[in-house]
């Protein structure tokens, strides 16, 4: 294959596996140092340490972000308390308006250009503790490219608030928020991004290629092309295989004798 250009010696791309290593103590670190704003898209948020510092950093004058979701908060006492504390603080909280889940794990750090993003919650559970740990992963980068991608995201997100049928809505201490069966039968809200977004993607960073749903298809359009394009091998770890769009191409791989 053709040899791609490689990062900068001072570009940060960092792969974080729990239980081995707490990675939610390597961002909290990250954390301490910013200066300019930090963003959280977030499906679990119950690590006290988390909702600590966003706390102190917003009361500290940085400006401080977080979107949760309505599923987490209805069906986890521990998500309603940190989301109930932030937003007693201070801290601006939306939660998703839309029928289904916000299901990012994802942190920007402004001044540091940099993205937290992949399968790690920020709960108990992304540091070995007691009998509660999880195989996860988390991805650092200052990627410029993936560090726009995000913050274009999060800010198409943030911005389709306001009116009722819009996705978001601010989040107030206490308010009820409707289960995860009440929302899915309440009609579809307008949009779950931005409707306006913008009318040119940014481009990608060269070796780390981004997909976001639901405005892309990432099954068909990124990892259907990879699965076919694969001659050599494949290792795949999953938390859920439940589309035949994915498992089809899979198995008539198998099928042809691949590894």
């Amino acid at each position: 294959p053709p040899e791609l250009p490689q990062p900068t010696p001072t570009e940060l791309r960092r792969l974080c596996f729990t239980p081995q290593e707490d990675c939610i103590g390597r961002l909290l670190g990250y954390m301490q140092s910013e200066r300019a704003g930090i963003d959280v898209a977030i499906y679990h948020l119950y690590d006290s340490r988390v909702s600590r510092l966003l706390l102190a950093k917003h009361q500290a004058g940085v400006p401080v972000r977080v979107i949760a979701d309505r599923h987490a908060y209805t069906s986890q006492d521990k998500q309603a308390r940190e989301m109930n504390f932030l937003a007693a603080g201070g801290v601006p909280v939306y939660t998703n308006r839309h029928r289904g889940i916000i299901h990012h794990k994802a942190a920007l750090l402004h001044g540091l250009g940099l993205v937290m993003h992949g399968s790690l919650n920020f709960t108990a559970a992304g540091r070995k503790f007691g009998d509660e740990w999880a195989d996860e992963v988390s991805f650092f980068t200052t990627s410029p490219r993936v560090f726009a991608r995000f913050k274009e995201r999060f800010d198409r997100m943030w911005n389709n608030t306001g009116d009722a049928r819009e996705a978001f809505q601010p989040f107030v201490a206490g308010m009820r928020l409707p289960s995860f069966e009440e929302a899915e039968q309440q009609p579809p809200t307008t949009c779950y991004e931005d409707p306006r977004p913008s009318p040119r993607p940014l481009p990608d960073d060269e070796q780390l290629a981004l997909c976001f749903v639901p405005d892309q298809h990432c099954n068909l359009d990124v990892l259907v092309p990879i699965i076919k394009a694969e001659t050599r091998r494949m290792d795949l770890l999953v938390f859920r295989a439940t589309s035949f769009e994915i498992t089809d191409p899979l198995v008539a791989k198998v099928r042809a004798g691949l590894p």
